[in-house]
C-alpha cells in the first residue's frame, strides 16, 4: 500500500500538469489564430492551420516586462522595427496610447526570431520591454 500512494501521487501530478500544459497550449493557438487572422486579414492563406505551429512558436518565445524589472539600457525602440502591413494596411505600431501587454501581437513585426540572443525593444514612450527569447 506504501509504494501505491507515491504512483498515484506521481501519476495524479502527471494529469493535472498535463491539464494545465493542454490549456496553455489552447490558450496559444487561440491566440495565435487571433493574431494571424489581423495581419494576415487580406491574405488568408497564412493565417492557415499548417502556419498555425510556428505562430504558437513565435508568441511563446515573447516576454513582456518592464524597465524596473530588466533594467535599463539603450534598446531599440519598437518602431523602429517594420510592420507586416502588407496584407493588412490597417495595423499601426504600439506605443503608449495604445499598448496592452495582455493583447500584444508580435505577429505584427518583422522581429528576428532567428537570432542567436535574446533581443529587447522598449516600446515607445512607455516602460515595457519586449523580450524575444532565442530559439534553444
Amino acid at each position: 500500500m506504501k509504494k501505491i500512494i507515491p504512483v498515484l501521487f506521481t501519476f495524479g501530478t502527471f494529469m493535472v500538469s498535463s491539464g494545465l500544459h493542454a490549456q496553455t497550449t489552447a490558450s496559444l493557438e487561440a491566440k495565435a489564430q487571433q493574431y494571424a487572422n489581423e495581419v494576415f486579414q487580406d491574405c488568408p492563406q497564412y493565417a492557415q492551420a499548417e502556419y498555425l505551429n510556428e505562430y504558437v512558436t513565435m508568441i511563446g518565445r515573447v516576454e513582456i516586462t518592464t524597465l524596473a524589472e530588466y533594467g535599463s539600457s539603450n534598446y531599440q525602440p519598437l518602431s523602429a522595427i517594420p510592420l507586416k502591413n502588407k496584407c493588412n494596411a490597417g495595423l499601426t505600431y504600439d506605443s503608449a496610447e495604445n499598448f496592452n501587454p495582455e493583447n500584444f501581437n508580435p505577429l505584427k513585426y518583422f522581429f528576428n526570431f532567428h537570432a542567436p540572443t535574446d533581443q529587447a525593444y522598449l516600446v515607445d514612450n512607455t516602460q515595457y520591454i519586449i523580450l524575444i527569447h532565442h530559439a534553444q
